[in-house]
């Protein structure tokens, strides 16, 4: 009895990490604007995942072939979310080399005169 049950413990086991492996693998695929940290979540969620794989082969309850197959496209989802995380930097990199656009612009002359009146009437102006 209690063999039975751990059996259908196992399954439900699987059948989530399935699970998981085809929601991730679909996410990449349609979504590829990531955040830094969903990436890494994602990372070790997937290594965890290929590692109760590889723990449930070890024990060789399952048929060894399907587990090799979910183990293969386990380590290529892993394999191109990594490879996402490697290219995260540059991407952010670019954005933040370019300056904002309102800092570019001059003042308005009310702001410098505003500016000019805080510095009260005894200091000289600001070299413009």
């Amino acid at each position: 009895m209690t063999e039975g049950n751990s059996l259908s413990e196992l399954d439900k086991q699987i059948m989530l990490i399935i699970q998981f492996v085809v929601t991730e693998t679909i996410k990449i695929k349609l979504e590829r604007d990531f955040v830094e940290e969903d990436l890494k979540e994602m990372e070790a969620k997937l290594v965890a995942a290929e590692i109760n794989l590889k723990n449930i082969r070890k024990k060789k309850i399952l048929n060894k072939n399907v587990l090799d197959k979910l183990i293969a496209e386990c380590s290529s989802i892993l394999a191109e979310v990594r490879t996402a995380i490697r290219e995260l930097p540059f991407t952010f990199n670019k954005e933040v080399d370019q300056p904002a656009p309102s800092s570019s612009k001059k003042p308005t002359r009310k702001y410098t005169r505003k500016r000019a009146a805080k510095r009260g009437p005894g200091r000289p102006k600001k070299a413009q």
